[in-house]
């Protein structure tokens, strides 16, 4: 353990509150790195220094009880800093030696105990980013051997192979880019505490990735029903979201995976998510939570062969755009946002329902699809949600 100003400075003024004398403590050196005094630090300190290698301080008492004090030395009692069987400095006590012999004794032991607390809390600092890179690696595929994995497991207190679901969350801190470092990182640490009390459970998992991602592995003491499961993660989710939101005033993107009991295909389940936050965010906004298993038709936009996107983008996009009629996609997109009601989509553009359904009759004759159709609709939806995932101006 060394000691540093950055210690034992905070100390001092804590001792001060406690004991009515000035303090002074010395690293194994001799140099004073702790005062009430500041204007004393970085000096040599001749009597600390011989008192650390075992020979008598440079002030002496003469037989009639005279001090004698060489020039720049201040009259005190100090004691040496043992720790873990070795000197690592020296504390002081102002004033009279005769007087301060206790006080010194209990003030070295204070300082003691303030450097075994901050051990502790290495400790547990230490251990808390071993188990952040432990969980970063299995979501990024790179667990190592499958045996100590789960050894390593075991030691955190984690069953691998319990059903869980790998929620990404990705918050936007664009309107914090003015905020200095500090400022910055206490609120990363903030947000991550919010998750950490949204997800208490024992078996859950959380870990920050780059600084930009929080994962969460959610489990759930309900093993044999994964509605309930899904409900417990959902309701954390929108918990968490909601005091983020509230507090920071944040866009939060979040993408959840399906659920998966395998630690080795984590790196899968983190794939999901990260998908169903890229569509998400894409066709719907940068603001929100999407679940992989509730995009299976995204999905499959995303996926579109080269072919097939081209076909559709040809029937349906370019055939409005060279129309002049481009305000009809955003109809559509707004149609089947509202989930294809025709009372919402009128509500929400402000129109009157004979309107949007003109609009609709535009959109059956430029393109020669009838959204009456189930097939046409559904191509439509397909072509509306693959112009989304491509919009040049979405986020990623």
């Amino acid at each position: 353990m060394l000691l540093t100003h950055k210690i034992v400075q905070p100390f001092i003024r804590t001792l001060e509150e406690a004991l009515p004398y000035r303090v002074t403590i010395t690293d194994v050196n001799g140099y004073i790195i702790g005062s009430s005094d500041t204007s004393r630090l970085n000096q040599f300190h001749p009597s600390a220094y011989e008192i650390i290698q075992g020979r008598q301080p440079v002030e002496t008492l003469s037989p009639d009880g005279i001090w004698d004090i060489p020039e720049g030395v201040i009259l005190g009692s100090g004691e040496k800093i043992e720790y873990e069987g070795e000197c690592i400095g020296l504390i002081g006590l102002i004033g009279p030696p005769e007087e301060l012999q206790l006080h010194v004794k209990t003030a070295a032991l204070m300082l003691k105990l303030l450097l075994d607390r901050k051990r502790a809390q290495e400790e547990v600092q230490l251990l808390t980013a071993e188990k952040n890179t432990f969980i970063a690696n299995l979501v990024l595929g790179q667990p190592g051997d499958e045996r100590r994995v789960e050894d390593r497991g075991r030691l955190y207190g984690l069953d691998l192979h319990l059903p869980r679901t790998v929620a990404v969350i990705r918050p936007d801190f664009a309107r914090f880019e003015n905020e200095e470092p500090l400022a910055l990182s206490k609120i990363r640490r903030e947000l991550f505490a919010m998750v950490k009390a949204a997800f208490p459970h024992d078996q859950d998992m959380l870990c920050e990735l780059y600084t930009e991602k929080i994962i969460v592995l959610s489990a759930s003491e309900c093993h044999n029903d994964a509605q309930r499961r899904r409900k417990i993660t959902e309701k954390a989710l929108h918990h968490f979201a909601h005091q983020a939101r509230s507090r920071f005033a944040i866009p939060l993107l979040i993408g959840v995976s399906a659920e998966e009991r395998e630690f080795t295909r984590y790196n899968l389940s983190y794939d999901q998510a990260i998908l169903a936050m890229d569509i998400g965010g894409r066709t719907k906004g940068a603001d929100g939570i999407y679940y992989y298993e509730d995009m299976r038709l995204g999905r499959l936009a995303a996926g579109l062969s080269a072919g097939a996107a081209e076909m559709l983008r040809d029937s349906v996009i370019d055939k409005l755009r060279a129309a002049g009629e481009e305000g009809l996609i955003e109809t559509l997109v707004c149609y089947f946002e509202h989930n294809t009601s025709v009372s919402d989509t009128a509500a929400a553009l402000f129109l009157h329902r004979n309107t949007l359904q003109y609009r609709f009759r535009q959109v059956k004759d430029i393109t020669g699809f009838d959204l009456r159709q189930i097939d046409d609709l559904l191509l439509l939806r397909l072509a509306v949600l693959r112009y989304q995932y491509h919009q040049p101006d979405r986020k990623d």
